[in-house]
């Protein structure tokens, strides 16, 4: 368990939890996109996949700019 971990990302304990809570309501959306893509193959055909690599994007953008503090 990391306790530093709010400190490390530079967060409050209450912008981490709503930040964190964006990030599950935006996967778990994205599950049931997916869900739907694997049973009618031809809707959502690049959804997931780019929402999840801007996902990855903005977490590696704020994870520099804490860096670069």
């Amino acid at each position: 368990m990391d306790l530093d971990h709010l400190s490390i990302v530079d967060e409050s304990y209450f912008r981490h939890l709503i930040t964190a809570w964006v990030y599950a309501l935006a996967l778990l959306t994205l599950a049931a996109i997916a869900l739907i893509h694997g049973l009618i193959p031809f809707l959502f055909t690049n959804t997931v996949s780019r929402a999840i690599e801007r996902i990855r994007e903005d977490i590696d953008n704020r994870l520099n700019a804490v860096k670069s503090r």
